[in-house]
């Protein structure tokens, strides 16, 4: 499970029950069975998780647990799903800034203003070109800028480069 929680930024629900189709589903073989049949047994069959991506590497997940086995245990994971996304980030929130200031800096990170900016208004909704026409720029410009931000933050595509420069607390300023 924290297989999946370290490649991806958003929350989900999994199971070790072996016909749920669940992501950990795609990870998990015969050579988990010792701990597959460990939770089976324990009733501790499925859950959710909310990766938390921390400065300079870092990394913590908050995970909530569902005993029981059926199907309506899998289905009550994944109706709290958002309730529990929202809870973890507030958690992550409360707690960013007990760190100091050493944790809270992202010195590899460093994003210009123009490219701060697009994804500001990405995150706004923005289409590329809407971007540009509201920083009266070509449309080649922004796309240049959003792509930097994305290889620079390791981001697959415009939402994950959004989101990893909200969590990153990089368009605050």
């Amino acid at each position: 499970m924290q297989y999946l929680a370290l490649n991806t930024v958003s929350a989900f629900v999994w199971s070790y029950q072996p016909k749920a189709e669940t992501a950990l589903q795609k990870v998990i073989d015969q050579r988990h069975s010792p701990v597959t049949s460990y939770l089976q047994e324990r009733q501790m069959t499925c859950g959710v998780s909310v990766p938390i991506h921390l400065p300079k590497g870092g990394f913590a997940s908050l995970t909530g647990l569902r005993t029981g086995n059926g199907k309506h245990v899998l289905k009550d994971a994944e109706q709290t799903l958002t309730d529990f996304s929202v809870i973890s980030h507030a958690v992550q929130a409360a707690a960013y800034p007990l760190f100091g200031p050493e944790i809270r800096a992202y010195p590899h990170i460093r994003l210009t203003r123009r490219e701060r900016e697009c994804l500001r208004w990405a995150a706004e909704g923005l289409t590329a070109k809407e971007i540009a026409e509201q920083l009266h720029r070509s449309l080649a410009t922004v796309t240049l800028h959003l792509t930097s931000a994305m290889h620079k933050l390791g981001a697959k595509n415009r939402v994950q480069a959004v989101l990893r420069a909200t969590h990153y607390r990089l368009l605050d300023s």
